[in-house]
């Protein structure tokens, strides 16, 4: 009897470990500022989260209402994606569709008019 146990244990073990190896990725994160929010979310407060919930790799772009004021803040975003091995940087997409830039390292993009179709990085 206890050798059969022991062959249950390996073969959970087994299953265990083979899930063990996929990524787990946050695919809608907003970080930085939010001008209708008023609320800044921060590179180490999406890290502690994502450290605390077995998150290995967050998608993140910037607040709309930030974005539309402010394109620079894609750049920014970039930026902090640049220095963060864990960020995938989107790039926000505004109304006036602005392609997304080639050769930047954006990963992809949003925008409030995505939902009407699909758009990618160029």
């Amino acid at each position: 009897m206890s050798g059969d146990r022991g062959r249950i244990c390996l073969l959970n073990y087994g299953l265990i470990s083979k899930f063990a190896i996929m990524e787990v990725i946050d695919s809608h994160t907003h970080w930085g500022p939010s001008i209708t929010l008023g609320t800044d979310v921060t590179t180490y407060e999406i890290l502690a989260q994502a450290r605390r919930s077995g998150v290995e790799k967050i998608v993140i772009f910037p607040f709309p209402s930030t974005a539309l004021a402010d394109e620079g803040i894609n750049e920014k975003l970039l930026e902090e994606a640049e220095r963060i091995e864990e960020f995938i940087p989107y790039y926000y997409i505004p109304e006036s569709l602005y392609p997304i830039p080639k050769g930047k390292g954006f990963y992809g993009g949003k925008s409030l008019l995505s939902k009407l179709g699909r758009i990618s990085a160029q």
